[in-house]
């Protein structure tokens, strides 16, 4: 009796402890379930710093740009060609006549490249815009110092070099910006006169102010699209279509 009387009391002084060790097995089985939760809360981190404004940043882009230029706005002086004959030929200041001169459309590839610090925008770029006119839309008749020529645009060849200052603010993936762009427009210009072929060329400095936004594809691909109006100079309006590449302090 005395025996079993022992027994029955370990067995009731053990109880809770063997269930309180059972317990402290599942509270680790519990722990060992949830470790596995970490590598999202990482995966979240991630996301949340590929969204957010970086300090600084480095973007290259390259697309397709274009717009309406105003031939009478740029400062074009003859240069060569067998017009030079033709008398009055090389005082035209204005070889690009007709009602549809100041409404000149152009297309072509563009290239451009900035940095980015605290939300400023520093940008750098080059465009090689051509032409679009069908020939003989462009014709007209001029005076030159007594004379009426018959002038007729040929073709043009531009280089467009540009300097940017702006800034942009980031929500989520999308991108604001506006810009305010300096452009260097390099031209060439080749005419028929009276028969005669000439080439006109011109340099000459613009502004426009430019507004888009560009959309973030990936860490380190997005696309954007944006449009300009003409402030001073040829330019009158346009827009341009980028894909860029961009390298951060995300990185």
């Amino acid at each position: 009796m005395t025996l079993r009387r022992e027994l029955v009391v370990a067995l009731v002084v053990l109880a809770p402890m063997l269930a309180l060790a059972d317990r402290g097995d599942d509270d680790l089985a519990d722990l060992e379930l949830m470790e596995p939760a970490k590598p999202k809360a990482a995966a979240r981190t991630r996301d949340d710093a590929s969204t957010r404004n970086p300090e600084w940043a480095w973007e290259f882009t390259m697309g397709f740009a274009g717009g309406v230029l105003d031939p009478s706005a740029m400062p074009l002086v003859f240069r060569d060609g067998a017009a030079s004959n033709v008398p009055g030929a090389m005082g035209l200041a204005a070889p690009f006549g007709g009602p549809s001169a100041r409404q000149l459309i152009t297309a072509g590839p563009a290239w451009e490249v900035r940095t980015i610090q605290s939300h400023l925008r520093f940008t750098l770029g080059l465009q090689k815009p051509f032409a679009q006119f069908r020939q003989g839309a462009l014709d007209a008749d001029l005076d030159a110092g007594g004379n009426t020529l018959r002038v007729s645009p040929r073709a043009m060849s531009l280089w467009v070099l540009r300097f940017g200052l702006g800034g942009e603010y980031t929500f989520g993936r999308v991108t604001p910006f506006v810009d305010v762009v300096g452009d260097v427009q390099l031209a060439s210009a080749d005419v028929s006169i009276a028969g005669q072929p000439g080439t006109f060329r011109s340099s000459g400095f613009g502004f426009s102010a430019r507004a888009g936004a560009r959309l973030r594809v990936d860490k380190h691909l997005s696309v954007g699209l944006a449009g300009e109006y003409g402030l001073v100079g040829a330019p009158r309006y346009g827009g341009t279509l980028l894909f860029g590449w961009t390298i951060s302090d995300d990185d």
